[in-house]
């Protein structure tokens, strides 16, 4: 059985984000993995070294031996704030995986045939000053603070996700309706696509 792992509350101020998603989460095949003991993010939490970098990377290495054998995907959750409606960023290493994704989306949000402005996939990358591959701006790329070892997907496939919260960080019903879909969707996909390049 294709089994996914939810992670929520790297950082403490996302915790209760988190568990309010996962209360409307009641697949089998998802099982969540609560950090009790996430990190502070710093006020300035865009600069790397308000991270601690050195503790968020043990902390994934920890996740990443908690995670190893048991799961086929791992969902990594995050939130931020907007000032505008519900977004969302989607970070994966492989192209392949967000064409899937991209190409889903017409099931995912049944009305639609493209993926909506408020979602955004992104490309994870380990060198983004050695990109030279031109396919790889189909999408936009980044380097996360996560090790390595996490990202690439010889164990399982790891998925980032940045849901940006509404009415400053607040959020509204609507936001975690919306969070606990694209959860489901990219569950969904990420089973889909690993039986069908399973059998090829």
């Amino acid at each position: 059985m294709f089994r996914t792992g939810l992670v929520i509350g790297v950082h403490q101020q996302e915790r209760a984000f988190g568990e309010r998603v996962v209360k409307g989460i009641h697949e089998k095949n998802i099982e969540v993995i609560r950090i009790q003991n996430g990190l502070v993010r710093g006020s300035d939490w865009k600069n790397r070294s308000s991270f601690h970098g050195s503790d968020l990377h043990k902390l994934y290495l920890w996740i990443h031996q908690q995670v190893c054998g048991k799961y086929d995907l791992v969902v990594d959750l995050h939130c931020g704030s907007t000032e505008g409606k519900w977004s969302a960023d989607i970070l994966a290493e492989e192209i392949g995986f967000l064409d899937f994704l991209h190409a889903g989306a017409k099931d995912i949000f049944q009305d639609r045939y493209a993926l909506p402005d408020t979602i955004r996939l992104v490309r994870i990358v380990s060198d983004i000053a050695s990109q030279s591959d031109i396919f790889s701006y189909r999408y936009l790329v980044c380097k996360p603070f996560i090790p390595e070892e996490v990202a690439k997907k010889a164990h399982y496939r790891y998925v980032g996700i940045e849901i940006y919260l509404s009415a400053g960080g607040k959020g509204c019903r609507e936001d975690y309706r919306l969070s606990r879909r694209l959860l489901r969707a990219i569950h969904k996909c990420a089973m889909e696509y690993t039986f069908m390049t399973y059998r090829h």
